[in-house]
């Protein structure tokens, strides 16, 4: 017996058979059950951006019926230290995606390799930026290599 799982597909990364998965069935909220992702579908819901997996019971508890209502909590593998940056930082031109670095006193345009998204907004840099280097995070306006900057420090609460 499976378990049918939904997940976003923003946040699916990851999403791969053999993850370890608890689940806690409706019926038994204090008695948490192991598991694993034994399928990933191939299709996804395009409506409401969604992919399917099937989570499977290690053991099978006794007394399951089938449609019964479960939380599936998936156990991902840790990712590599790497740096973050904000959501709001990314920018696309043309098919890259990257951020506005100050170097300078200037403006340049860092495409980024990118990893996975958290939950609170940051975003994993796999390649593109060292420790240290500035970032533009929020601009009232469009900007561009040659636009004039005005660099506010966001902690000590001014205003952009």
């Amino acid at each position: 017996m499976w378990v049918k799982v939904r997940f976003d597909q923003g946040r699916s990364t990851g999403l791969a058979e053999g993850l370890r998965a608890g689940i806690v069935l409706r019926s038994r909220p204090l008695e948490p059950f192991v598991g694993r992702v034994a399928r990933v579908e191939a299709v996804s819901d395009s409506v409401t951006e969604e992919r399917f997996a099937q989570v499977a019971f290690e053991s099978l508890p006794a007394g399951v019926s089938v449609g019964e209502l479960a939380e599936v909590t998936l156990s991902l593998p840790r990712t590599a230290a790497a740096l973050l940056v904000p959501n709001a930082s990314l920018k696309r031109q043309g098919d890259r995606a990257g951020v506005w670095r100050v170097e300078a006193g200037t403006l340049h345009f860092a495409p980024l390799r990118l990893g996975q998204a958290s939950l609170d907004g940051q975003v994993q840099v796999l390649d593109g930026l060292k420790a240290g280097d500035t970032v533009v995070v929020f601009s009232e306006k469009s900007l561009t290599n040659d636009s004039r900057i005005k660099v506010v420090d966001a902690l000590a609460g001014g205003s952009p």
